[in-house]
């Protein structure tokens, strides 16, 4: 039996993980073991940072096998999170991966996703303590502005535009 096929084996029965699961990861890493050995290295660090963090470690809503959300959705959510990491410089990917994941474990274990956005608060002067500033209106923004038709109308278009007006 190839190593390959020996891998995907034993960790489908060690972790749980679903077959289609174990297939993303083996596409993704081109069926490099070692590759994949650290794919799910990352997988398992970002399950359980989200697990450790909200006091959930070891329960069966983070297992592989006992969580419907990761039992049908990590398989599409792996694919969806390979594709954009392909573009990413070799360097890059783990943390993108790792953080990517930890988003989707916090959704698949129904946890709060919202985070709470606090303004922050800072002193303004206004005007720097000059004085007000007082703004004149333009002539036509005045009560008693009269308006005086321009002295270079084209009468022809302006009878056109009269005779249209009339129409409607």
């Amino acid at each position: 039996m190839d190593k390959v096929k020996q891998w995907s084996q034993a960790t489908q029965q060690k972790l749980g993980l679903t077959f289609s699961s174990i297939q993303a990861i083996q596409k993704f890493c081109k069926n490099n073991v070692e590759k994949c050995k650290h794919v799910v290295r990352l997988i398992l660090n970002a399950r359980n940072a989200v697990a450790k963090q909200n006091q959930i470690a070891k329960s069966n809503l983070t297992q592989f096998e006992s969580n419907l959300n990761i039992k049908h959705g990590l398989a599409k959510q792996l694919e969806h999170i390979f594709s954009y990491a392909l573009n990413l410089p070799k360097s890059n990917y783990a943390g993108y991966v790792t953080n990517a994941l930890k988003t989707y474990f916090t959704q698949a274990f129904g946890l709060e996703t919202t985070q709470t956005v606090k303004p922050k608060i800072h002193q303004v002067k206004f005007n720097n303590g000059q004085k007000h500033i007082h703004e004149e209106l333009p002539e036509w923004a005045k009560d008693d502005y009269v308006y005086v038709p321009d002295k270079h109308v084209d009468l022809k278009k302006q009878a056109k535009l009269k005779a249209m007006l009339a129409d409607l």
